[in-house]
């Protein structure tokens, strides 16, 4: 199933490299940029706030006050999210208090931040002491991003453990050479002890400067600092943190002629908790393989789908080009995907062909009267009238609009098995 829905995906990446990132969408938020060689300070010139309500409202102007800002944020915050938003995906392990991914970023929550956040739904907010202890470590395993790659090897079914220095130095640039590369050269090394120098020794300016910024400008969501560094450092993080997570667990790995196959992790899982997709009838136990660079593919068409929305249906003709027109032509055969609140996908299907056109008329047989102001109790009543029906999208709307009291969204069918 994924795999045939990627399939087009990948093709349009060939034309155009950038279609998830042009799209992408900045969370709710302060988002703030910072330069580690100047004094702590938020300036019309280094922060943002996204508020996502206002914007689909037209109320929010930001992305058009501050457009370059705002396209800097957006891409390096693309660079810098968890994974898939699975919080078992944090460095910042088992804590799930820090959700950035590099070592030029740190983001958390604005109601678990000390001093700013507030306690909700029972949950205290994290104490500031406890805080930098978890920054400390953050940034330490930063430093142990190789022992990351090896666990790819290292926790598979079908390898033999722990490898041998010789062996583990031949697998890793086998497999990882320009990220291995990158991660032991002097200047990584050198800014990551830095950047957390600069972090822990500016928390509290920076903490009471976001608290008296959000006397004049409320907020709310998350809190997002970025340290200024060139795109390319972004780029080289993104891969170091992306690549050793990039599949559902590592248990399945298989390594055949330099190249890489896992479970991928999107609408998948197989953890120990939740184990209902291994195949237990036969002899291997993951449902399918693909190589990184498919998984990769994959991870790029399900963020295009998050964004698209949730509970929708999306067709997508075959040759569909992900270049912002309709994803669907009438009288073209298509992929349905019926999209959950995660914007995951709970179906698929394949039309080879498009369905018959509509023509009928639907009759008021029993005078039913509605509103002439439908959110007006005290308006006049009047018969509804007869309608001419030559669309599905019409009569699907009619029928969530008279059966279901607007309440059907997204498809008709939805399985459900009752207990008698």
């Amino acid at each position: 199933m994924i795999k045939d829905m990627v399939k087009p995906f990948k093709e349009a990446l060939v034309d155009d490299k950038n279609i998830v990132l042009d799209n992408y969408r900045l969370k709710d938020g302060l988002y703030i940029k910072l330069d580690v060689n100047k004094p702590i300070e938020i300036c019309e010139e280094n922060f943002i706030i996204v508020n996502n309500k206002e914007k689909d409202k037209g109320i929010d102007g930001t992305e058009i006050k501050k457009p370059e800002l705002y396209k800097w944020f957006r891409e390096m915050d693309y660079y810098s999210v968890i994974l898939n938003e699975d919080t078992n995906k944090c460095i910042d392990l088992p804590a799930k208090k820090i959700l950035s991914t590099n070592q030029m970023t740190f983001f958390m929550k604005k109601d678990k931040c000390p001093v700013i956040g507030k306690a909700t739904n029972g949950k205290p907010v994290i104490k500031k002491e406890k805080l930098l202890e978890l920054i400390e470590k953050y940034f330490d395993k930063l430093m142990l991003s190789e022992n990351k790659f090896m666990e790819i090897y290292e926790n598979s079914k079908y390898t033999k453990g722990t490898l041998k220095n010789a062996e583990k130095e031949e697998f890793l640039k086998t497999y990882f050479k320009e990220q291995i590369e990158y991660i032991r050269t002097e200047q990584r090394i050198k800014s990551i002890e830095e950047n957390k120098r600069f972090i822990l020794e500016n928390f509290d300016g920076i903490i009471d400067s976001i608290k008296e910024f959000m006397e004049r400008y409320p907020f709310n969501g998350y809190i997002k600092i970025f340290l200024d560094y060139k795109k390319e450092m972004y780029e080289m993080e993104s891969q170091v943190y992306t690549i050793p997570r990039i599949f559902n667990v590592n248990d399945y790995n298989l390594f055949i002629d330099g190249k890489i196959l896992g479970l991928p992790s999107n609408n998948i899982t197989t953890n120990t908790k939740k184990p209902y997709l291994l195949l237990k009838t036969m002899q291997t136990n993951a449902p399918y393989r693909v190589k990184v660079g498919e998984v990769q593919n994959a991870k790029n068409f399900f963020e295009w789908l998050a964004i698209q929305g949730k509970f929708k249906e999306i067709k997508l003709d075959y040759n569909y080009k992900f270049n912002g027109t309709d994803s669907h032509k009438n009288g073209k055969s298509y992929l349905s995907i019926h999209l959950n609140k995660k914007s995951e996908i709970d179906e698929f299907d394949n039309i080879p062909f498009s369905g018959s056109k509509l023509n009928f008329i639907l009759y008021n047989a029993l005078n039913i009267e509605e509103r002439i102001d439908k959110k007006d109790k005290n308006s006049l009543k009047v018969p509804i009238k007869n309608e001419h029906i030559k669309d599905y999208g019409i009569l699907q709307q009619r029928f969530s609009e008279y059966f279901f009291n607007n309440k059907l969204f997204g498809y008709f069918v939805k399985r459900q098995i009752i207990a008698n």
